[in-house]
């Protein structure tokens, strides 16, 4: 799957999508791997630790997904550098626009954990990690996003509010049911209200003792 600049392609080779967005190519062997996966938004990194400078500048999120089992090693991250150096020559990748390339496997080789910096402008990153470290990189950037949220008067706020205004809402349509039991459409009082105001009056008159008999 690769998404870039509103263009998405979905199990397509690198080959394919610089072809379809219009730029010219070399046929290579890197030309012909799929699994990259690549977005415009660098201002969060799934490195803990690492944002580009000038986040607001546009640049590329490559993603090499190898299989579970694997064991990433420099030879994975040199074929993910040739993945980049087509889409350099493609005209996709610009001089200096910040690229980071993650290549993800089931574990990596310790002796090449360390981030490796490629192109003219230093401006390529080539980064391994497994699936356990970036499932633990998501879950951690997931509850900084609630901490920010609940450390947000604002949000909290804004759902009181709302929850007010809803409960108000209801208050008001249970007074309106009530309202609607003793009057019906036409402002009139319902079949059997005036019976039982005339049943009020009687039991309050039979109740005062100063009121003499047969009076009304």
């Amino acid at each position: 799957f690769v998404a870039v600049e509103g263009k998405v392609w979905v199990n397509r080779t690198v080959g394919t999508i610089v072809s379809e967005a219009g730029a010219a190519h070399a046929a290579s062997d890197s030309m012909k791997q799929p699994d990259i996966v690549a977005v415009t938004a660098l201002s969060a990194s799934l490195q803990a630790g690492h944002q580009w400078r000038d986040i607001h500048r546009t640049g590329l999120m490559l993603v090499d997904l190898k299989n579970p089992a694997s064991r990433i090693n420099d030879s994975d991250k040199t074929k993910a550098w040739d993945y980049a150096r087509e889409l350099i020559r493609g005209g996709m990748i610009t001089d200096g626009m910040p690229v980071d390339i993650f290549v993800i496997g089931g574990e990596v080789d310790e002796d090449f954990g360390a981030p490796r910096v490629e192109g003219w402008s230093q401006n390529i990153r080539i980064i391994a990690c497994s699936y356990d470290q970036l499932i633990a990189r998501a879950k951690r950037l997931t509850m900084d996003l609630k901490r920010i949220l609940e450390a947000t008067p604002e949000v909290y706020d804004d759902r009181r509010h709302t929850q007010a205004m809803a409960s108000g809402h209801d208050h008001d349509h249970d007074h309106d049911d009530d309202h609607d039991d003793h009057h019906d459409g036409h402002g009139k009082k319902k079949k059997g209200q005036g019976h039982d105001d005339h049943h009020h009056h009687v039991n309050t008159a039979a109740a005062d003792p100063k009121k003499k008999k047969g009076e009304h």
